[in-house]
């Protein structure tokens, strides 16, 4: 019975067959294909590793590197991720939690304190505001 690295050792050359195969003008180091390889097969789970919040910062960043995300992306991800947060209308000794959450600044606001309004309405201050400018 073979040993699981084994079995890894030749699925990675079986791997490195097929593409020097199906890409006969490449030539390859069998340690820099398999590397390669392996690279690959993370990618997906480090990808999903950068945005999860739980992981600490400083891994998470490291994390960003080898998936080629920016920094910048992981700042975002981690903020648009958010469920629920404290109104920043009401006082704080009230310590009011919403999920509601304002769609262009993306700061949370209870019931009390946020607006709703339908589509047509919002068409129609969208309209108005783009006329009064022109005037």
């Amino acid at each position: 019975m073979l040993k699981k690295s084994g079995i890894l050792d030749i699925a990675g050359i079986n791997s490195q067959v097929i593409f020097v195969s199906n890409n006969p003008e490449t030539t390859t180091v069998r340690r820099l294909f398999l590397r390669g390889l392996g690279l690959d097969l993370l990618k997906l789970q480090v990808s999903k590793r950068v945005t999860t919040k739980t992981v600490p910062r400083s891994l998470r960043l490291e994390a960003a590197k080898y998936s080629n995300l920016p920094v910048e992306k992981l700042k975002q991800s981690s903020s648009q991720n958010r469920s629920s947060g404290r109104c920043i209308v009401c006082p704080r000794n009230k310590d009011k939690k919403t999920k509601c959450s304002c769609y262009k600044c993306n700061n949370f606001m209870c019931q009390n304190h946020m607006k709703l309004i339908c589509e047509s309405c919002l068409e129609e201050e969208k309209s108005g505001n783009d006329s009064s400018d022109t005037v």
